[in-house]
């Protein structure tokens, strides 16, 4: 029986690069940077987002009130979506493990950054299964999320 291997998205997959989103959102805010920095990377909006509970647009709408800010739907995707970029040095050993091993993800993580990820990096292509986040409605380091 081929041993499974689980890989998280963030940080290991992909490069997180929060001032890709923070920056932009904090010029368009009357906060201070280190509130729209707190909000975005760890409030309870993005939380409530990773476990599932939010869709795309209700997380729009609620992060856009909670900063105060005023940004189109495809502009906020597209902002958000900019903190990723894929880790192009992990694929050979992704590679190398598919070869013998069954790959799995598991990651906290939001239905827009998955959607990203899976269509347009092709990082996710080796994997056969994911446990995310926000469609388990668990978050790691959860027991029950293993």
């Amino acid at each position: 029986m081929a041993k499974t291997i689980l890989f998280d998205i963030g940080g290991v997959l992909v490069h997180l690069d929060w001032e890709k989103v923070c920056g932009p959102l904090s010029e368009l805010s009357d906060l201070s940077p280190g509130a729209v920095d707190a909000e975005v990377k760890n409030g309870p909006i993005v939380e409530e987002s990773m476990l599932g509970h939010l869709t795309p647009d209700e997380f729009h709408l609620q992060i856009c009130t909670k900063l105060n800010v005023d940004i189109p739907f495809d502009r906020f995707i597209e902002l958000w979506n900019s903190i990723l970029r894929p880790d192009e040095s992990i694929l050979p050993l992704v590679q190398q493990l598919g070869d013998g091993h069954r790959l799995a993800v598991a990651s906290n993580t939001d239905a827009i950054h998955f959607a990203h990820t899976k269509d347009d990096f092709g990082i996710l292509e080796s994997f056969q299964e994911f446990f995310l986040s926000c469609e388990m409605g668990l978050l790691k380091p959860d027991p029950a999320f293993f």
